[in-house]
């Protein structure tokens, strides 16, 4: 008997309609509907049609689930205090405990502050600069380096001169968070003392992670000066060394991680479409002339003179591009975990303990909304369909990175494009003439599975 007939036979991967009226999936004793672990884009999709609202629930590992859909839901999961997002991520992300964010949320406000990034930008920028520093002519690995830009302003923001110019702690750094990253998956709490490679793989890059960030903690207990970044938030708090690497590497997670894919496939469009790049080229060149940048070697040391509000109001092409980017690439759904009392949406009550996801297809490539949502169209961005985007959160869990993430995406933009002519191409220097594929995770954004290059030309200095 094939393994699905049989899995069927046994009612490990059925469904029935609960009391309530909402679809219930079941699936294998204490780890649920394996669709969940292999491919949850298209569980989401299977079950979401298949439910006369879009809601169903079921049961990952012993916790149980509530997929819920349409506005008034929505209203409730960004509006209910004791949905939490900290938690709500835990289960999906395979990471161990209740909180992936610590509890002390507020050590990571500095990344939300305009101010405080103006005085980090001319620790930032220089290091950027000399990450592009790729030669006249060739052929550069476009993930990796489109990746590694963003997580590189995640270390030293989260770590400010601590760290200063040590560019091997820097790339160990970004090394162990992507060592740290690649075992967030759900199937990490299936049989956790089963051993494995990810579990090696998750010590190991968290060892050298504590060892870096506790000798910057102790650089700066004895540091005198004023310091603006996550670290000396935590040191002016008394964070225990636990605590601080912690926040830390939540920091640069929340930073580098899922933009650091997005910015990939901000590339990727841009590649694809002639049209959209040209704005963005246009806009970078008005912004260099507008603020008297003189295109020489030192480009870094002149763009570390633009504020950071300055940065946040211009190059508008580039957020509507990265806000659409955000909507066709999102996670399959975002997470709350409720750790107040029992909670009503519509006929459902949500008890303590119970996790709340939303689909963002459901609200991304809804056809009233965003009409032909599969096709990229950055202009839509500018219409009355931004009220429904939740790329970057909404009501009372807001990306506090946001900001941020703009910024960062317009300051690699005018590095590149001021630098180079770059194309997209394959590993055998072809032009791409198709969106690479993509399969899409739970709580994190996909890479697309080809490896991509950006082939080169340096433009002329006067």
């Amino acid at each position: 008997m094939h393994i699905f007939q049989l899995i069927k036979f046994m009612k490990l991967y059925a469904s029935s309609i609960d009391t309530d009226g909402v679809l219930n999936i079941s699936g294998f004793p204490l780890i649920g509907p394996l669709g969940i672990y292999l491919n949850p884009h298209k569980f989401f999709k299977k079950w979401s049609s298949k439910s006369s609202d879009g809601w169903f629930r079921f049961k990952m590992q012993k916790h149980l689930v509530h997929v819920v859909a349409g506005e008034e839901s929505r209203k409730i999961f960004f509006g209910t205090r004791d949905f939490s997002m900290q938690s709500g991520y835990g289960l999906g992300l395979g990471i161990w405990g209740d909180n992936f964010v610590p509890a002390s949320v507020n050590h990571l406000k500095p990344l939300a502050r305009i101010d405080l990034i103006d005085e980090l930008l001319p620790l930032i920028i220089p290091d950027l600069e000399r990450r592009l520093d790729w030669g006249v002519k060739g052929k550069v690995n476009a993930v990796h380096i489109l990746r590694e830009l963003p997580m590189a302003m995640g270390v030293k923001l989260s770590l400010g001169d601590s760290i200063g110019g040590n560019h091997a702690d820097i790339d160990s750094i970004i090394h162990n968070i992507y060592r740290l990253t690649n075992t967030f998956r759900p199937t990490a709490k299936i049989m956790p003392w089963f051993p494995r490679l990810s579990s090696i793989h998750r010590i190991w890059a968290g060892y050298g992670l504590y060892r870096i960030i506790t000798a910057a903690r102790t650089k700066r207990i004895t540091q005198a000066g004023t310091h603006f970044e996550v670290l000396q938030n935590l040191v002016d708090d008394k964070a225990s060394v636990g605590d601080c690497v912690n926040a830390i590497v939540a920091s640069i997670v929340a930073i580098g991680h899922n933009f650091s894919n997005l910015i990939v496939w901000l590339y990727i469009h841009l590649d694809q479409d002639p049209v959209w790049k040209s704005k963005v080229l246009s806009e970078v060149h008005s912004f260099i002339q507008d603020h008297g940048i003189a295109r020489s070697s030192n480009i870094g040391e002149q763009l570390c003179k633009i504020t950071a509000t300055d940065w946040l109001g211009s190059l508008r092409s580039i957020d509507l591009c990265l806000e659409e980017a955000a909507r066709l690439h999102g996670v399959v759904a975002l997470a709350r975990r409720n750790i107040g009392g029992p909670v009503g949406i519509g006929d459902s009550i949500i008890d303590t303990g119970d996790y709340v996801f939303v689909s963002l297809d459901d609200v991304h490539f809804n056809k009233h909304t965003y009409p032909e949502p599969s096709d990229f169209d950055p202009k839509r961005m500018e219409g009355s369909s931004t009220a429904n985007f939740l790329g970057f959160g909404k009501g009372l869990h807001p990306c506090p990175g946001q900001k941020l993430a703009k910024i960062i995406s317009k300051i690699v933009a005018t590095l590149i494009f001021y630098k180079y002519e770059v194309k997209m191409v394959d590993k055998r220097g072809k032009r791409l003439h198709k969106l690479p594929v993509e399969t899409k995770l739970l709580h994190t954004v996909a890479l697309p599975k080809d490896k991509l290059f950006f082939s080169f030309q340096k433009r002329p200095t006067p």
